[in-house]
């Protein structure tokens, strides 16, 4: 964590700094490091400092802060310069990595599993308290990791058919969660509601947004080691399933409407039957018209159930699902995989609203969100309780 000042620091530097398109995408690419170093390291450190009970809570908590800088950079960003923004983002990379972070206790867990055990002691006295029964404690840790201690090396690590079988889990929920649309809509927010017909302001609509996305993120940390990471993901994806279908219905009448309204009225018999032709064709347009909330409640609706569950609990699982003596080396395989599938989905977006239309783009979304169900019902292992390691 302390090391993503470097890269953090220096991206956002290039980026205030520059002058030209080159110097922005340098500097993306040193902030897109820093983040992947960040999102590894924090995940990773979360839940080996959280106590098993309010692990997922924990979890949670960091998609929360997300959502929450999110919506603050996007308010800062009405109101000052862009350099000066970017200022602001890399100075925040140097107070977190070399003010705040140097006074946080290290993993206990990593502590116990790499040998250093009275300072792991020191450590989960401070953070379970004094009734806990430390060598208990160290010993279930040590049991835990002892088989994956052995075979430390990587290629017996994924040589192991339970990390890959694990692995392949892990990569089926990041294709769901892309392919429902979660990341789609945090990219193409404003897009999608401008092309469901309903015209909002560029940055007010980024904010409504992502606020709804917090509220998702908010709703999962009050529920997620209450319901457990299965049924969180099950209630989400029925929430994106009803969602995107009732959006895609809504856009095909829309556009079936659009199309009506512009075929000439060619006058055969009369004036009169002209007139009542105009009359049914502005009453079909005023009455979409009057519809036209139903694309931001879909929307807003996708936006909270994927933040509820499917977007953020992959990458929780991707860390509780492996013991502490090889998260950090899974992890990584994780966040590459996400980010690619990620990147996939993102790029798909046109093409595939180019080949299905608008409204068979949101039913390929429900489709996929209706197959994460049985998925999660056939795949998922629940961890909420279980002791990781």
């Amino acid at each position: 964590m302390m090391m993503t000042c470097v890269p953090g620091v220096i991206g956002w530097f290039f980026c205030a700094l520059a002058t030209n398109q080159k110097l922005v995408l340098t500097g993306r690419f040193f902030s897109g490091v820093s983040a992947a170093f960040l999102g590894v390291s924090v995940r990773t450190y979360l839940v080996e400092v959280a106590d098993t009970s309010v692990r997922g809570a924990a979890s949670m908590l960091t998609e929360v802060m997300k959502g929450v800088g999110a919506i603050v950079i996007i308010a800062f960003g009405m109101l000052m310069p862009w350099y000066f923004l970017a200022f602001l983002c890399g100075a925040q990379y140097f107070l977190f990595s070399c003010v705040l972070v140097p006074f946080l206790p290290e993993s206990p867990t990593y502590l116990a599993v790499t040998g250093e055990e009275e300072k792991a002691r020191h450590i989960l006295r401070r953070l379970r308290g004094p009734s806990v029964n430390l060598d208990n404690e160290i010993h279930k840790l040590k049991e835990e990791n002892r088989r994956s201690s052995n075979d430390s090396s990587v290629w017996k690590i994924f040589s192991d058919s339970q990390v890959i079988k694990h692995i392949l889990i892990i990569a089926g929920l990041f294709f769901i969660s892309n392919f429902s649309g979660s990341e789609v809509i945090r990219a193409n927010a404003t897009r999608m509601l401008q092309e469901s017909g309903l015209a909002m302001d560029g940055e007010k609509s980024t904010i409504v947004v992502f606020s709804v996305l917090l509220c998702g993120n908010i709703t999962g940390f009050i529920l997620l080691d209450r319901l457990g990471r299965r049924w969180n993901l099950v209630l989400s994806l029925v929430l994106v399933v009803i969602s995107h279908a009732a959006m895609g219905v809504y856009v095909y009448f829309d556009e079936a409407d659009k199309l009506l309204t512009a075929v000439d009225v060619v006058p055969l018999e009369s004036s009169n039957r002209t007139t009542h032709l105009d009359e049914y064709v502005t009453g079909q347009s005023a009455g979409i018209a009057d519809l036209s909330w139903i694309p931001l409640v879909c929307l807003m609706v996708a936006a909270f159930g994927s933040n509820l569950g499917i977007a953020p609990i992959p990458w929780i699982l991707s860390v509780e699902y492996f013991p502490t003596s090889i998260r950090s080396q899974v992890m990584g395989v994780s966040t590459m995989t996400g980010n690619l599938i990620s990147f996939v989905a993102l790029q798909a977006y046109s093409p595939m609203q180019a080949a299905f239309t608008q409204a068979g783009l949101y039913w390929s979304y429900a489709s996929v969100a209706a197959l994460g169900i049985v998925f999660t019902f056939c795949f998922v292992q629940e961890t909420k309780g279980n002791r990781i390691g």
